[in-house]
């Protein structure tokens, strides 16, 4: 199996699982911070929904400076809308999916530097950057975010528990997580009542 082909359906769930995340984000609260020091929520929002976009820098480029000498530092996106978040979010993740499809196994071998100012931060494979400078950097923000919806009185518990069980099910039995991802009469029933039906 091809590097790139090992890493689709951890990519697919995790894009899924941010995705319901960032569904959840409130306008009216996209201002807020935990802290005067902090992001605001709707500035981290637009850096998750961002991330996947460095895809085409992590697998066409060799290295990225994000503050070239005599260049322009890199701005990021700001957060206007969910619904504009959402679709550059899906926008971003339909066109990384595809990239990393095509990437040979060379291609995800080959060095890849994180520079600032000319000086390098760390270098490694693609491979390894595109799971720690993509996915694993989503990931990480992706449980900042939750903590930030929560503070926010947004409602996560499902969202959560369809996340762990979606996770649990891949990992340990696979056979159960084609039985509740197939379509079904079973898959209209509340998730632990899926649980249920699936082991009495």
């Amino acid at each position: 199996m091809a590097i790139a082909e090992s890493m689709l359906p951890e990519f697919d769930h995790e894009t899924a699982t941010t995705r319901t995340l960032l569904e959840r984000v409130p306008e009216a609260k996209s201002g807020w911070k935990p802290h005067d020091k902090s992001m605001s929520l709707g500035e981290l929002a637009m850096h998750i929904a961002n991330i996947v976009a460095w895809t085409p820098i992590t697998l066409k480029q060799a290295e990225f400076d994000t503050n070239p000498p005599g260049g322009q530092s890199d701005t990021p996106p700001k957060y206007e809308s969910t619904t504009g978040l959402l679709a550059a979010y899906d926008e971003g993740v339909k066109a990384a999916r595809v990239m990393l499809a095509n990437a040979s196994d060379p291609e995800m071998m080959a060095p890849w530097a994180l520079k600032s100012a000319g000086k390098t931060i760390f270098s490694m494979p693609r491979a390894g950057v595109f799971r720690s400078f993509i996915m694993n950097h989503a990931i990480h923000h992706r449980g900042q975010l939750s903590v930030y919806l929560r503070l926010c009185d947004v409602p996560l518990l499902c969202m959560l528990a369809k996340a762990l069980l979606a996770t649990m099910c891949i990992t340990k039995f696979p056979k159960v997580w084609e039985k509740l991802a197939l379509p079904s009469p079973l898959n209209r029933m509340p998730m632990r009542r899926r649980w249920r039906r699936l082991h009495d």
